[in-house]
């Protein structure tokens, strides 16, 4: 029997629709499955749940208080108080049942003030009374019909008395509980606890079976593996939302879009290329155990330094890797390095799953500056100029988070502003490692090394209590896209960003003057770029004088007090300064109460610091001025300008080590640095050390900060020595993953 052509395309097309209908069919098979899973799942969670339980005034209340003033504690508890209104949000008391809801509360007055006002409300059902002095408990009847099964809001409201101009109290309340009435039990879990089972389930069926079709090996591909991974994930799920329901099923909201989108561009944006790599999971899976370990209290504190250490060395180790020359290195098979897409993703997992941790431990509010920045918001909002020691750009986003009136959601804001900084931080140092070059023949092998700098920040998790609590993120992000926009040839929005991030943190203003010379004195022409000068002066001017004047102009005087404060500060024993004042009077050490504290008497005054600091400023635009000026030599110089003012400052913080960073990176991914495993590994210690300084105190703190202070000078050396360089391109050892190396050494 003779086959036509025509036939056989026939039959090859029938089988291939044939072979898509059952791989098709295979995979919602699957699909089925993991839902199955999950709803039985989220059925199970909600059968062991404990009754929704809100305990006012301790840190885990983040996700079921809103608009109470601050913790506080007594002899019967911790406690909150509230204005005339806040409220409190029970999550996941699911559907069919009548509750009771009981309040722990009082209303403490004077014996001449005015009985109180009280009411209790949920919807339409509503308890009004007058609360006693002292803490009694208050129930409320809410049939089933009243209630929603995701969340449940108890309104409180009552008259309040002023005991000082800017606060107004109301009730004082302790905890508050639903349960159900007459033993009824609810059978039906809310939806959002099954959404949220179900992403989960579903994400991890996603990602296995993305990776299994990379995979040539048989029993990897097979679909038994991909259903036990996700019956493994939504199994770890079912006992956090059993046990602490008040601390995951309040962020599901936020959770569900966060991880679908995450899998999403995971999958599309071929990210397997990083995750593909062991040590960069096994480096987010350690610090991740580690974080969670010292988080949730497990580690001794005399063990929390190795711990540290621990992680610093997971993410040289990880660097270390990536930089081999291994044949079997998963970017050499690949032919690429990882996408700014695969390093983005890294950075939000890496934040993503410290937050959590926090939040599970009821530890997602333990810094007092968030609650001194949301005070400084509402100062801004109702005062228009409050009294701080911070420039006045940084009070915009503090007022724009605290437009909610709400502590706990300016808690919850706050990391996520910093998240957003930290992965623009991570663009702008790939992209100066991307875009800083135009030596065509090395601008692969430099673009892939810039690319371990934004790796090593994007992976290091030494600067998670910067980034949970503190804004530095900001500034750092605004110097590095500042840099970064100027190397793309963008002047005006190098202005403005640079122009935003002195406003906020007078830093990245130390960078301006060297990109206008490098605008003044190209390298490339004969006159200056006249209209790139324009755009850069417009735009940095433009932006301090939008976010300066109108402060400026409502109270001077206010506006100028954190430059005159700041300005008259001493010595600190966390300085590089200190070190060296004990040199001259060892006695300082005994009179320090904490490295934070000032030392009024040191032994070096303020004038010769500042003239140190002036000096070295001055000598780097010297080197801009009379060195041929390239767009490289430029980002290091304006680099160093701020990391270097920072270093020598009398007033060092903890959280300028972030500033540092990200400002050495940046730097260093922006030339033809070949020493990345030096610099990474510099980096690392100086954040460990660090750490060791604030929030874990250590009692030989002082050589840590010997350690800190070394690691830097020695990076800004390296970055100087650079910078004073004729010849702009290093002699290099080609990389595994270099597309320019030759094919022996690939």
């Amino acid at each position: 029997m003779t086959v036509t052509r025509t036939q056989q395309r026939t039959s090859a097309a029938s089988r291939t629709w044939r072979d898509r209908l059952r791989e098709r069919w295979s995979e919602l098979q699957l699909v089925v499955a993991v839902l199955v899973i999950a709803g039985a799942g989220a059925w199970l969670a909600h059968r062991w749940q404990v009754p929704p339980h809100c305990d006012v005034g301790i840190e885990a209340d983040l996700g079921c208080t809103r608009g109470f003033e601050s913790r506080e504690q007594d002899n019967y508890g911790t406690f909150r108080w509230t204005d005339d209104s806040a409220a409190i949000h029970f999550s996941g008391a699911g559907y069919g049942a009548t509750q009771i809801v009981e309040v722990v509360l009082a209303a403490p007055r004077s014996p001449e003030a005015e009985p109180v006002v009280a009411s209790l409300s949920i919807g339409d059902q509503q308890l009004s009374f007058t609360p006693d002095a002292v803490p009694r408990r208050y129930q409320l009847f809410v049939p089933a019909q009243a209630l929603s099964g995701d969340s449940t809001t108890i309104q409180l409201d009552s008259t309040t008395f002023a005991p000082s101009s800017s606060r107004h109290l109301g009730l004082v309340v302790y905890e508050a509980i639903m349960r159900p009435a007459s033993g009824n039990t609810t059978t039906i879990p809310g939806m959002f606890v099954l959404l949220m089972v179900s992403t989960i389930g579903l994400s991890t069926l996603a990602v296995v079976r993305h990776l299994q079709s990379t995979s040539t090996t048989p029993w990897l591909r097979a679909r038994w593996l991909t259903l036990l991974c996700a019956i493994i994930s939504i199994g770890a799920t079912v006992p956090l939302i059993a046990i602490w329901p008040d601390r995951t099923i309040p962020f599901f909201p936020a959770l569900i879009p966060l991880l679908g989108l995450t899998t999403f561009l995971t999958i599309r944006s071929q990210a397997f290329v990083l995750l593909l790599f062991p040590p960069v999971w096994l480096a987010l899976i350690g610090n991740g155990l580690i974080d969670g370990a010292i988080v949730f209290g497990m580690v001794p504190r005399p063990w929390i330094a190795a711990c540290v250490m621990a992680q610093a060395a997971l993410t040289i180790w990880t660097i270390w890797q990536a930089t081999s020359d291994k044949r079997d290195h998963p970017w050499v098979k690949s032919g690429s390095a990882p996408t700014l897409a695969a390093l983005l993703i890294v950075t939000f997992a890496v934040r993503i799953i410290a937050q959590a941790l926090r939040l599970l431990a009821g530890r997602g509010a333990s810094d007092p500056d968030t609650e001194l920045f949301y005070a400084y918001g509402r100062a801004t909002i109702e005062l228009g100029t409050p009294v701080v020691e911070y420039p006045s750009g940084a009070l915009l986003p503090w007022a724009l988070l605290a437009l909610p009136d709400s502590r706990e959601l300016f808690a919850l804001l706050l990391p996520l502003l910093n998240l957003a900084c930290d992965m623009a931080i991570v663009w702008g140092i790939w992209l100066l490692g991307r875009h800083s070059t135009t030596n065509s023949t090395t601008h692969a092998a430099t673009a892939k090394v810039g690319t371990m700098f934004a790796l090593c920040y994007a992976l290091s998790p030494l600067l998670l209590p910067f980034w949970y609590s503190k804004y530095d993120s900001l500034p750092a992000a605004l110097l590095v896209l500042g840099m970064a926009a100027f190397v793309l040839q963008r002047p005006g929005w190098a202005g403005v960003a640079l122009g935003l991030g002195g406003a906020v943190k007078w830093v990245p203003w130390l960078a301006a003057p060297f990109l206008v010379w490098a605008l003044l004195r190209p390298a490339t022409q004969n006159k200056p770029q006249w209209r790139g000068i324009g755009w850069f002066i417009g735009g940095f001017v433009g932006t301090i004088v939008a976010c300066s004047l109108p402060f400026a102009l409502h109270n001077l005087e206010n506006f100028l007090m954190p430059y005159t404060l700041q300005g008259g500060r001493s010595m600190i024993g966390e300085s590089i300064w200190f070190p060296l004042a004990l040199l001259f009077d060892p006695g300082l050490l005994n009179d320090l109460p904490a490295p934070w504290s000032s030392v009024p008497d040191a032994a070096i005054p303020n004038a010769v610091m500042v003239g140190v600091q002036v000096i070295t400023l001055g000598t780097l635009a010297l080197l801009q001025m009379t060195l041929p000026t390239t767009p490289e030599r430029t980002m290091v110089l304006a680099s160093l300008a701020a990391i270097s003012f920072l270093l020598l400052n009398r007033v060092f913080s903890p959280q300028y080590v972030l500033i540092l960073s990200a400002g050495i990176l940046a730097a260093a991914a922006a030339i033809r640095v070949n020493q990345v495993r030096t610099v990474v590994g510099c980096v690392a210690i100086m954040q460990a050390m660090n750490l060791l300084i604030w929030p874990n105190l250590v009692p030989y703190w002082l050589i840590t900060s010997i350690v800190m202070f070394s690691c830097g000078v020695f990076l800004t050396v390296i970055l100087i020595v650079w910078a004073v360089r004729n010849d702009l391109s290093w002699r290099r050892t080609p990389y595994a993953f270099d597309e320019a190396a030759p094919a022996k050494e690939r």
